[in-house]
């Protein structure tokens, strides 16, 4: 949450998000009402999905950070509105990078 650059004087732990669309978007609802940074879980193999959702209930232009692999050799952070994580990730896709681990999602106030 650090790394982030958002307030961490109080925050929403959201942890793994459901499986269910209706779930995950009623906790990224109450996160956004929260009015606080809203920390969140996720693996590679729903990262899209999720940021999806937080596009949905958070708007496009939303200030999100996303960090995988954090403490391990490949540690990479992105940071910028969802609709530019989400463009920087299908680019690396598309280059052929793969991405491992779980992810931590901060998403600012």
């Amino acid at each position: 949450m650090s790394a982030s650059g958002f307030p961490a004087d109080n925050f929403f732990f959201a942890g793994y998000l459901s499986k269910t669309d209706s779930e995950r978007e009623a906790k990224l609802e109450k996160a956004r009402r929260s009015g606080t940074t809203c920390v969140l879980y996720e693996s590679v193999h729903r990262i899209e999905w999720t940021l999806e959702n937080i596009n949905m209930v958070y708007g496009n232009f939303h200030e999100i950070f996303v960090a995988r692999e954090l403490t391990k050799l490949h540690e990479r952070h992105y940071r910028g509105t969802v609709l530019d994580i989400i463009r920087e990730m299908e680019r690396e896709k598309a280059e052929g990078h793969s991405m491992l681990g779980e992810l931590t999602i901060v998403i600012a106030p």
